[in-house]
């Protein structure tokens, strides 16, 4: 018995009303759930919720679920004939979600392994494609090109040579902007791209073979299904790939529908029966454009909330995607008048010289393209790879303890800083003898026993088992830049009644009462770094006017002066001792760079600690040219290093120690990742050697942002933070020698390091005095009157919301005279 033909229901030649308004309402949704996921993520990782990557597979699920249910009954609702096939294709996106979701339980900073995942469940959907098409009896066949059609030859030379100049021209901009990774990280990314973009051209090609059947003697009908069809199956199968935040998926989700888009009017345009039939040359393309970003790129630094300021990556990255997308378009429609002239001109020609001189053609064009994208990779910014390294902390760390009995401190530094150089140079000299013989790249540390070393698979293997190291941790590594990023200015003038901070600390109390204003102190910044010509700072800096050897250090960028890359860390030093907005502003400062972008290392964070504790010229070397008696009193650190840039909760423990043995006073904002309970969990701020700083408002409230203890350290909670400062709205200094207010546990750090130089500007004999000082502070502290977050042990003295309550600098300097008289 034979089946009945579908020919023989009655056809619906177009939708009615509602049929059209439930389909609208269908795209508009699709359109939407992806976005709406995407912004939760987002502020997801402002404000860091427990496990963020359980979350992330939790709401790609969601999402799976949310786009799977109304395409089913679409389906069912709309029996529309061009309909099937396009369902099919958006329902097996759907599926898709779910094939990647083990993506997201890879750690955040493993983007190799999303790489691979997200391969593997686009290699397993077109295995189940492919199944399914051997499995289907009315699967559409594919129509042979015919070698001997003069028709065919034209149309083949012009989209081959078209591809390739248009992924010549598409490239240009991401070679510019971006850099390679690692020779792993750039093959994981092609392979990805090729799996990917063939999955989407074997996903698109049914619905457009059942489109052209449809509406064949339609035209701009059919042209219209075709492209809605390719756009909407690209954009869902590019949002159902798992990469960890929402930067680079968001930059596919814009590339690869746009990609359909031109790919899908060169098929119609320039040769219908391929537009049924074959996949090839659209999976190249596609496979081509998106292995740009995934190339170029690397996801781990598209964290959009870690790259807000313009001149960053992903800025760069959307512009790079807005020239590729103009490209395709303009090449769309080149390729459309450049058809029809090349099969003028091909009938022209002797037939027996038609296919040699198509391929020679095509062979001229592929060199040319070849040859301009190697031309233009050599003189881009950044060439060569760029892979990730390792950080390598040592078991054997050196004692701290005899140095204690040295009273002098800048004796007791020297000794130190000698001490640790030659137990880092001992214990780390077999796995360096090693390394030097294959010729591996690293960089020793002294102030931690550590190394950064160049990463690859089985180097790690073997860094693991040696017995000296104690654990490995990524230090992932930014690919460099065009141009270093360009801080932000501020917008209003010098506003003296704008310093509510200051009035709330009763600053001017103190400088009145005790005639101290950091004179004699020392401030060492670790932060984006610092505009030496803002008047606020110019006077202040030790090295002024032209002396930045053993002052200011540039790890990013090499600048051999002091320049600030954000704007960051200009606020946060004019707090501390601004001419006219600062706590101490008689102090003086030096400065290193740690954060000339918005992410940094392990082995940034610790050169600029280096640097700090013991400065050294520039090109010097840390460990023979440092003088310690040149470094820092108090240290100002506006940072916090989370497991995305590589930092576990132990990475700077011992450094802690080290500074707090050497009479070095640490200050570390909280952070900002409130008000979730249990949110302080980043170090330096975790640390008991360490001083943490939250925020309050001009109102004395808690700010919502500033995280909230108890911290965890080595199994063992630890009340944290240890006082409150002004941390809303801070009115500082900003590049171009301007003023604004910022907010944060940034702004709320350099209040106490101010207080700490007035303390030890006025009483000179608490100078490396830690326990002393910390005592003071905490004793001297107002209680906190504001609102308490419904966080365990928050309502405690000490509290893990607002620590031992609210700085005072009048009283804390009282507070010191009267123990100090007490003393005698």
């Amino acid at each position: 018995m034979q089946p009945e033909s579908h020919s023989s229901s009655p056809k619906r030649s177009c939708f009615g009303c509602l049929s059209l308004a439930t389909f609208i309402a269908l795209l508009v949704w699709l359109v939407s759930i992806p976005l709406i996921r995407h912004a939760a993520i987002f502020f997801a990782s402002i404000n860091p919720v427990p496990e963020l990557r359980t979350q992330e597979a939790l709401a790609a699920a969601i999402q799976g679920l949310l786009v799977l249910l109304p395409i089913m009954l679409a389906r069912k609702l709309l029996r529309h004939h061009s309909l099937g096939q396009v369902f099919h294709a958006w329902i097996l996106a759907a599926v898709f979600h779910w094939i990647t979701l083990p993506g997201y339980l890879a750690a955040i900073d493993a983007a190799p392994v999303q790489l691979i995942v997200n391969s593997l469940a686009a290699i397993l959907m077109l295995l189940i494609l492919q199944i399914k098409h051997r499995a289907s009896q009315d699967a559409p066949q594919a129509q042979p090109l015919n070698p001997d059609d003069e028709q065919s030859h034209a149309p083949l030379l012009v989209r081959s040579a078209g591809i390739t100049l248009v992924f010549t021209l598409s490239a240009l901009p991401w070679m510019r902007i971006g850099a390679l990774g690692s020779p792993m990280d750039t093959l994981l990314a092609l392979v990805m791209a090729a799996c990917i973009g063939t999955l989407c051209a074997n996903l698109i090609k049914p619905g457009h073979a059942a489109i052209q059947d449809a509406f064949s003697e339609r035209k701009y009908t059919r042209t219209t299904w075709h492209l809605l069809h390719a756009g909407m199956t690209a954009y869902l199968l590019s949002s159902a790939l798992s990469i960890h935040f929402s930067g680079m998926q968001l930059l596919l989700m814009v590339l690869i529908p746009f990609v359909s888009v031109p790919l899908t009017l060169l098929a119609i345009w320039q040769d219908t029966n391929r537009v049924k039939s074959k996949t090839a040359l659209p999976a190249l393309l596609y496979s081509l454009i998106i292995s740009l970003p995934l190339v170029f790129l690397d996801a781990d630094e598209l964290v959009l909330v870690l790259n807000s300021s313009f001149g960053e990556i992903f800025f760069l990255a959307m512009r790079a995607a807005f020239y590729t997308a103009v490209l395709l378009l303009g090449a769309t429609l080149g390729l459309r008048l450049l058809g029809r002239v090349a099969q003028t001109i091909w009938d022209r020609f002797r037939d027996d010289n038609k296919e040699a001189v198509s391929r020679g053609i095509f062979i001229a064009i592929i060199w040319l393209c070849a040859i301009s994208l190697g031309y233009a990779y050599l003189h881009t910014p950044q060439p060569g790879f760029f892979g990730e390294r390792y950080f390598v902390i040592f078991k054997d760390q050196a004692s701290l303890e005899p140095f204690l009995k040295i009273s002098d401190l800048t004796q007791r530094k020297q000794a130190m800083y000698s001490a640790l150089v030659q137990h880092a140079l001992q214990t780390q000299t077999p796995i360096r003898n090693q390394l030097d013989q294959w010729g591996i790249e690293y960089r020793s540390f002294y102030l931690i026993n550590a190394m950064e070393v160049e990463g690859n698979p089985w180097l790690r293997l073997w860094l693991q088992g040696r017995p000296e190291v104690d654990r490995l941790l990524n230090s992932p590594v930014l690919r460099p830049l065009p141009q270093p990023p360009e801080g932000f200015a501020g917008t209003t003038p010098l506003d003296s009644a704008a310093l509510w901070n200051l009035a709330s600390l009763h600053v001017p109390e103190a400088w009145e009462a005790f005639q101290a204003q950091g004179e004699g102190i020392l401030i060492g910044q670790a932060d984006s770094g610092v505009e030496l010509q803002h008047p606020e700072l110019m006077d202040s800096y030790r090295g002024a006017p032209n002396q930045h050897a053993f002052n200011w250090y540039d790890p990013w960028f090499g600048a051999s002066e002091p320049v600030d890359y954000n704007g960051h860390g200009t606020h946060t030093l004019a707090t501390i001792l601004g001419n006219q907005v600062g706590i101490a502003p008689k102090a003086t400062w030096i400065a290193c760079s740690n954060l000339g972008r918005n992410l940094a290392n392990p082995a940034l964070y610790l050169e600029c600690m280096q640097f700090l504790f013991a400065p050294f010229p520039p090109h010097g070397d840390a460990f023979f040219d440092g003088h310690p008696e040149l470094g820092a009193h108090i240290l100002n650190n506006s940072w916090g290093c989370p497991e995305i840039e590589g930092c576990d909760a132990l990475t700077f423990s011992y450094a802690a120690q080290v500074f707090q043995t050497a009479g070095v006073f640490f200050v570390a904002s909280a952070g900002n990742d409130g008000p979730q309970c249990a949110s302080l969990k980043y170090p330096p701020p975790i640390y008991p050697q360490v001083f943490a700083v939250g925020a309050i408002d001009s109102t004395g409230n808690l700010a919502e942002f500033s995280s909230i203890g108890p911290a965890l350290l080595d199994h063992q909670t630890v009340v944290k933070p240890d006082l409150l400062a002004p941390g809303v709205d801070i009115y500082s200094a900003l590049p171009d020698q301007t003023y604004g207010y910022l907010s944060g546990t940034s702004m709320a750090g350099p209040h106490v390091v101010g207080v700490v130089a007035l303390l030890w500007s006025a009483f000179p004999q608490l100078i490396g005095d830690i326990d002393t000082t910390q005592a003071i502070l905490i004793q001297s502290a107002l209680p906190y009157q504001g609102l308490l977050p419904e966080c365990p042990g928050a309502e405690d003295y000490p509290s893990t919301a607002s620590g031992y309550g609210v700085l005072d600098a009048y009283q804390a300097l009282l507070t010191a005279q009267n123990l100090l008289a007490a003393r005698k």
